[in-house]
């Protein structure tokens, strides 16, 4: 009885070894299961080791797409541009709007220093080439076109004291005062300007910039009429026909007062 009771016991035993053993087996294919699609770089013997080296991988990708790029947009520094660059698109200062904005927003898309410096040159250059970027203005050139350097300085000056005075009147906002200089760059900007000031002439459109009528003359206001560079003959700024109509309110006011 004692022998089969031992027996029994025994049987007992190995029957629960083995299944310890079976259930172990299971257990380690199970715990390796998470293992199965990890890369390589993210292999570990935990999971808790594998999720670390996810997230230090993590780290160092935003670190490296980081890297390089400034602290402040105006760090992003000149550019260098090629002369076929500059003779089709001109120098670009610190402060051109277009190249401040592109530089905060390739610092906000975490683009570094060295990026931008290869990537925006190269497209210019690109462009210049293809024929995308506007005819280069030649300053010379067009200042022989509006006969030398004095007759062309003479002539800005002249009109840049009409549009000032048409200012005065109302009759020309700064907005559209700043738009006629740019055409004045060019000897066909200036010539086109020179017209719209004639047919105001023509038209009867008071252009001596005063704004006042013989009516509303003083001896104060004639002296300063007087004073205004247009009405000097030695002033490069000189304008015959400002000089006549100011002659002209002058001599109307003293007749007036005889």
């Amino acid at each position: 009885m004692e022998e089969n009771s031992d027996k029994n016991a025994d049987a007992a035993a190995d029957e629960n070894a083995a299944g310890d053993a079976q259930d172990n087996a299971a257990g380690d294919v199970g715990d390796d299961a998470w293992k199965k699609d990890l890369p390589e770089q993210f292999q570990a013997d935990t999971p808790q080791e594998a999720l670390g080296k996810a997230i230090e991988g993590w780290k160092g990708a935003r670190n490296a797409m980081r890297e390089g790029v400034p602290e402040k947009s105006e760090d992003y520094g000149a550019l260098a541009l090629s002369d076929t660059v500059k003779n089709a698109y001109g120098e670009i200062p610190d402060e051109d709007p277009i190249w401040q904005k592109t530089r905060d927003h390739a610092r906000e898309a975490g683009i570094s220093k060295d990026a931008l410096h290869k990537f925006l040159p190269a497209l210019m250059e690109d462009m210049a080439a293809s024929g995308l970027a506007p005819d280069a203005l030649d300053p010379d050139a067009e200042i022989d076109a509006l006969g030398g350097a004095d007759k062309a300085t003479t002539r800005r000056d002249t009109l840049n004291a009409w549009m000032d005075g048409m200012v005065s009147q109302d009759k020309f906002t700064e907005g559209e005062v700043r738009e006629a200089q740019l055409i004045m760059a060019t000897a066909n900007g200036v010539a086109l300007i020179e017209k719209m000031r004639a047919m105001t002439k023509e038209t009867g459109i008071d252009t001596s910039g005063d704004g006042s009528s013989a009516g509303g003359m003083s001896e104060e206001k004639i002296r300063e009429m007087r004073a205004d560079p247009r009405y000097r003959t030695s002033s490069a700024a000189h304008d015959p026909d400002y000089r006549a109509d100011v002659d002209a309110k002058a001599k109307a006011f003293f007749d007036k007062r005889a």
